[in-house]
């Protein structure tokens, strides 16, 4: 892959804020790709499930956003990128003293060279001392608002 502003590697605080609003059928049709890792479905689960306890979310509508991030996967609108360097994963997280999930979302990004997608602000001032084409979901919506429901 190559950079190109096309190709986005979604984090699971970017892909929680903006999975309800994505308009399908936009996204079948753009060139516009959007990549997950192996590991967000477990993150966008966790995440659904402390919602769920703070009552910021109903039962149902964690099921719906869970349902959806599962259809977006097997609609192949939502492409799993598998980490598989784990070593090298370990090294960035122990080196930067970040989570591991979040350094798999940065090695992930310079391999692939994608733009990062994250809400979480101090995961972007890694990506940008890394070099990595970083934006946040509100930035994302604004380059590419064909891509959500009006």
């Amino acid at each position: 892959m190559s950079r190109d502003s096309s190709e986005y590697l979604l984090d699971t605080s970017a892909l929680v804020n903006l999975v309800s609003d994505l308009d399908l059928e936009s996204l079948r049709k753009s060139k516009v790709r959007l990549y997950i890792t192996q590991l967000t479905p477990f993150e966008v689960g966790n995440v659904l499930w402390k919602l769920y306890v703070r009552g910021v979310v109903s039962k149902d509508e964690a099921k719906a956003i869970m349902k959806l991030v599962i259809e977006l996967v097997r609609m192949n609108l939502l492409r799993v990128v598998t980490v598989a360097d784990f070593e090298d994963v370990l090294d960035l997280c122990l080196g930067r003293k970040l989570t591991y999930y979040d350094a798999s979302y940065l090695h992930t990004a310079l391999e692939k060279r994608m733009t990062l997608v994250t809400d979480d602000s101090g995961l972007r001032a890694h990506a940008r001392g890394l070099r990595v084409s970083v934006i946040t979901s509100d930035e994302f919506k604004q380059r590419h608002p064909e891509l959500f429901k009006q």
